[in-house]
């Protein structure tokens, strides 16, 4: 529970690998995949409507 208001407020950089790494969803019909903390944020990025924040331009860019 920690980690989601850590993650909230400061960004996923904030939440320690050792709480990620264990993250793991394992997708039914599909043999043994499982989706892991990389996958599950693009899901949720992409499911959200929203730019990722390894896509989105720094401000102060200007190309």
């Amino acid at each position: 529970m920690t980690g989601a208001p850590a993650g909230a407020v400061h960004g996923i950089e904030a939440v320690p690998e050792r709480w990620t790494a264990p993250l793991h969803v394992p997708l039914p019909g599909f043999g043994d995949r499982v989706l892991r903390c990389p996958e599950l944020t693009a899901l949720a990025v992409a499911l959200a409507g929203t730019p990722s924040v390894d896509s989105r331009q720094d401000p102060a860019d200007d190309g």
